[in-house]
């Protein structure tokens, strides 16, 4: 079913959780701001210790294992190699084996370190769709609800990183029913019934396309579980375990200088369940056999994260 996301007003509470994130995200910056202004001495400084860490460990490819038969391994520069002797340059000094002392000597390349940071993201989206399943059913207004994260991540690289979080998620579907006397001014209520609160687990994926800029695109990918906490769809016969869940999108990230990052984001969210479901009459007797309903609830998020390095 297509829809368009605009025609629906934005829930009160969720307004005012954004502009509360974004409030601290913009506090952050400003001090960010001033704390860079101040330790512009200090970055000078780290970079100059950078291009000096550099050089040692550029000195240290050309560094050579010397391993004696004694057990005793050395890593220094080989300046001089004889058919009777070796000398080996060390960080002070200098040593001079006999080749009978020496059991082996190998070239020495220590192999770079990748970062492997760990990060938090507390992220807030607001979810707007509808949903398929494998009986028909009626066009309805398109149901709005929230979601919520907590994930924690490593990364790999400068730009990607696996990460794992659990979250809180509400999955409504509107119905509509008509009200009145039925004759003089029938008139059309909707409502939307909580159909199903779910608590996802999932392993996932996250990349930065720019590397260590101070704004980049970024994007996310998640596949797991969703365990059904609870539900009020009706006529529902026994409570589901819950069914797989996934999510993906793209966006923008703003990187602070006080290891705080502001994410906005906008994807799609999923979530399956099989329903067992047996319609009742008006006093609640059931009418025919039970139905399996499978149902994939497709939602469009839009989610505001703040990231902590």
């Amino acid at each position: 079913m297509s829809f368009s996301i605009f025609p629906y007003k934005f829930s009160p509470c969720f307004i005012l959780c954004m502009i509360g994130l974004l409030l601290v995200s913009q506090k952050v910056n400003s001090q960010d701001q001033a704390e860079s202004k101040k330790n512009k001495i200090f970055n000078k400084k780290k970079s100059l210790d950078k291009e000096r860490l550099q050089e040692k460990e550029d000195t240290m490819i050309q560094l050579n294992k010397v391993k004696l038969k004694n057990g005793l391994i050395l890593y220094g520069q080989v300046v001089k190699q004889t058919q009777d002797s070796l000398k080996l340059r060390l960080s002070q000094n200098e040593l001079t084996f006999h080749q009978d002392q020496v059991k082996k000597v190998s070239k020495f390349s220590p192999k770079k370190r990748t970062p492997k940071d760990l990060y938090m993201i507390m992220d807030i989206g607001y979810t707007i769709g509808n949903y398929t399943d494998s009986l028909p059913s009626d066009s309805s207004p398109i149901p709005r609800s929230f979601a919520i994260q907590a994930i924690a991540g490593q990364q790999l690289t400068s730009r990607l990183a696996v990460e794992m979080g659990v979250g809180l998620m509400l999955y409504k579907q509107a119905y509509e029913f008509v009200t009145g006397d039925g004759a003089i001014l029938p008139f059309v209520e909707t409502y939307e019934p909580t159909e199903g609160i779910f608590i996802p687990i999932h392993l996932g994926i996250r990349g930065d396309i720019l590397k260590a800029q101070k704004v980049t695109p970024t994007g996310y990918g998640e596949f797991g579980y969703g365990f059904l906490l609870g539900s009020r769809k009706r006529n529902i016969v026994d409570l589901p375990l819950g069914g797989i869940f996934y999510s993906y999108g793209a966006g923008i990230k703003f990187n602070g200088s006080q290891n705080i990052s502001t994410i906005l984001t906008v994807g799609q969210q999923s979530q399956f369940i099989e329903w067992q479901v047996q319609e009742k009459d008006g006093f609640g007797m059931p009418i025919g056999g039970v139905k399996y309903e499978q149902t994939w609830y497709n939602r469009l998020v839009i989610k505001l994260s703040l990231m902590f390095h």
